[in-house]
């Protein structure tokens, strides 16, 4: 289920989509080295966290390949998605046993 929020831009108001999920759980997409552990929230272009996973402003090392304009199109293996709540990191096997709290 989607829902639609007015956000400013400017001097325009513009809806953006924001999925109940989102809304619901609080979760916010980003990625975990797994040999580091290290964790990064998923930005959008204006640095504030997206609503998907998007792999342009992880750390430059996680890349494992650039197209012809330097922008990342793959991660190292060791790279994996799932999303942030409360700080901390949940796959999506771990979402798929999270209780309602």
């Amino acid at each position: 289920m989607l829902v639609q929020r007015a956000i400013r831009t400017g001097q325009a108001r513009q809806p953006v989509q924001v999925s109940f999920l989102d809304l619901a759980f609080g979760l916010l997409p980003a990625f975990r080295d797994l040999q580091s552990g290290e964790t990064h929230l998923c930005l959008d272009e204006r640095g504030r966290p997206a609503r998907m996973h998007l792999i342009d402003h992880l750390p430059a090392h996680w890349a494992e390949a650039r197209d012809e304009q330097g922008r990342v199109v793959a991660l190292r293996d060791h790279i994996m998605a799932g999303f942030l709540r409360d700080g901390r990191f949940l796959t999506l096997d771990d979402l798929r046993l999270l209780r309602d709290d």
